[in-house]
């Protein structure tokens, strides 16, 4: 990895030669990183201190090739992402709780038989996602599961946002057709 700092009026090339480079990176610009990213999250959610150390991983992570002409900017910019993706996935997260505790009412008729009803439509819905192809599984797992963007899906699975966007919606759209099939079987 190549990284250009700016210093004054000159410019300096370091090539990377190991941890000493990345050393020098974390003992430079963690203070600053975490007291920045503190003005921007409080003291979280998300931690501040997690989101430099997720940063500093992503650096070491690069390739060998990469040119960084900032590493300042660019840590600060890797958190901040970061960041932003934890933020989204915990608005979601509390989203789902407040469906679930606006929905009190239906724990109020539990019954025997409404749980038995229930792990039929779950143990249902298990059988018709594992007839899914496997892209369409793990897209379901991994969206609505964990609550990964489709941005980071297709960025891990090599494939276009659109290609899994389509796959999602088609997936999903299959399911809902086969549960409402069932519930008609059913009654």
């Amino acid at each position: 990895m190549k990284l250009t700092t700016y210093k004054s009026e000159t410019c300096d090339t370091v090539e990377s030669s190991g941890s000493n480079l990345f050393t020098q990176l974390y003992r430079e610009h963690r203070g600053l990183l975490i007291s920045r990213l503190r003005r921007v999250y409080g003291a979280g959610p998300p931690d501040p201190e997690d989101l430099a150390q997720s940063a500093f991983e992503k650096l070491i992570a690069l390739k060998p090739e990469t040119v960084i002409e900032n590493p300042g900017a660019y840590l600060y910019r890797l958190a901040v992402n970061a960041g932003l993706d934890q933020v989204k996935r915990n608005s979601t997260a509390r989203k789902y709780a407040y469906q679930i505790v606006e929905n009190t009412s239906d724990l109020q008729n539990i019954s025997p038989e409404n749980v038995y009803i229930g792990k039929e439509q779950l143990s249902e819905l298990e059988r018709l996602i594992s007839r899914l192809p496997k892209l369409d599984k793990e897209l379901i797992y991994r969206s609505r599961i964990k609550g990964e963007t489709l941005t980071e899906i297709a960025g891990d699975m090599k494939i276009s946002i659109s290609k899994a966007s389509r796959h999602l919606s088609k997936a999903l759209a299959q399911l809902q057709v086969e549960l409402e099939r069932c519930e008609v079987t059913d009654e």
